[in-house]
């Protein structure tokens, strides 16, 4: 199913970000990686994933904090892969701290991040499924997105508000060929 096809996972430099990539790359799907710097480099990730599964692999650094950045990321990707047919939104950040002592910009250092980010690449490859009458989007979320824990203010209101965007889009584009769903990263194969 996912033989020649397209997608871009955002959050794919270490942890289910990266298991979703391998897998994705397994499959025959070609990819767009992207997460913050890391240990090693981008460009020896992108051809272990590319040899692995045979596929195009191509990085993009941008930091989707920044508003302009998630529409240049799916331009890139456009532009790389030719179009794209799978999102999976899994860039994610976490600060701990108490909301009397939580720091403004770490509040929307995250919100961005985890759902304006969201936001604007759904907005940005949603028209490109649509005239295709195929799409998935995947969004990660945690046990976050449902229950609340304290000292996390920012991340469980992103990741409430993800879980309401997904539902929001998904309602959208039901009867368009495009799926829109959530999941918790643990569990990155149960929504293609």
């Amino acid at each position: 199913m996912l033989k020649q096809k397209n997608a871009i996972v955002t959050g794919s430099t270490s942890g289910s970000g990266l298991a979703i990539a391998q897998e994705f790359a397994r499959q025959g799907c070609n990819l767009m990686i992207g997460g913050y710097p890391f240990e090693g480099s981008p460009d020896r990730l992108c051809s272990e994933l590319a040899t692995e599964g045979g596929v195009k692999v191509i990085f993009c650094g941008l930091d989707l904090s920044k508003p302009e950045n998630a529409r240049r990321l799916v331009a890139e990707a456009i532009d790389g892969l030719g179009r794209v047919d799978i999102v999976v939104n899994n860039a994610g950040a976490q600060f701990v701290s108490p909301i009397t002592e939580f720091p403004d910009e770490q509040w929307e250092f995250l919100r961005s991040l985890m759902l304006d980010a969201p936001f604007r690449i759904i907005k940005a490859v949603l028209p490109g499924m649509i005239e295709r009458g195929w799409g998935r989007i995947v969004n990660t979320s945690s046990a976050h997105g449902i229950v609340a824990s304290p000292h996390k203010p920012a991340y469980i209101a992103a990741k409430h508000g993800l879980v309401g965007l997904t539902r929001a889009v998904a309602l959208e584009v039901a009867d368009k060929g495009v799926t829109c769903a959530l999941t918790e990263g643990s569990d990155n194969r149960s929504w293609i």
